[in-house]
């Protein structure tokens, strides 16, 4: 007996992936329009700026346990590193937690992030992983086995791995 497909089944979920993209998009052009004085920020493509806080807001559920510490965490290192305003990230980092919800993995956000971004914004991104993890003063084994499962999925260097761990410790302290 054969298993095929439900073709409404697939009508239907494709209508929420273009339900989805469609707020998306909606929500950068509303929110996220960068003033000319703001810093540059590590990358200017909108969805990998989604694909950046959405790995951030993945390591807050590492542990099962989000914690204060862990989203302040979060929203800094979107705000630094994505140059927005403080309005514009809170705004992204909501979207990331909906699309982190309605994804279910990260490995779409980790394969976007290896196609396009350089080595230096990789070793960024992983450095802000561990900051993440360390925000909270208890790093979880789930949240180191999470940095080095998406280091492996972006193609970061052992050696960048290690460096990014030990400055994020560091400055930690």
């Amino acid at each position: 007996m054969s298993h095929r497909p439900n073709p409404k089944g697939l009508q239907v979920v494709e209508g929420l992936k273009a339900a989805m993209l469609e707020a998306v998009q909606r929500f950068f052009d509303e929110h996220l329009q960068t003033s000319p004085e703001a810093k540059a920020p590590i990358v200017a493509d909108r969805p990998l700026q989604l694909a950046t806080a959405a790995l951030l807001i993945e390591m807050t559920r590492a542990d099962r346990e989000i914690k204060t510490d862990e989203i302040d965490a979060v929203t800094r290192a979107v705000e630094r590193t994505l140059g927005l305003s403080a309005e514009q990230t809170l705004h992204l980092v909501r979207l990331a937690e909906e699309e982190v919800k309605v994804s279910g993995s990260f490995r779409e956000f980790a394969r976007l992030i290896d196609e396009r971004y350089t080595l230096e914004q990789k070793r960024r991104i992983v450095l802000l992983l561990w900051k993440v993890a360390y925000a909270d003063a208890v790093l979880a084994g789930h949240e180191e086995y999470l940095v080095r499962k998406i280091a492996n999925l972006i193609h970061l260097p052992l050696a960048d791995f290690a460096a990014a761990k030990i400055r994020a410790r560091d400055e930690f302290r």
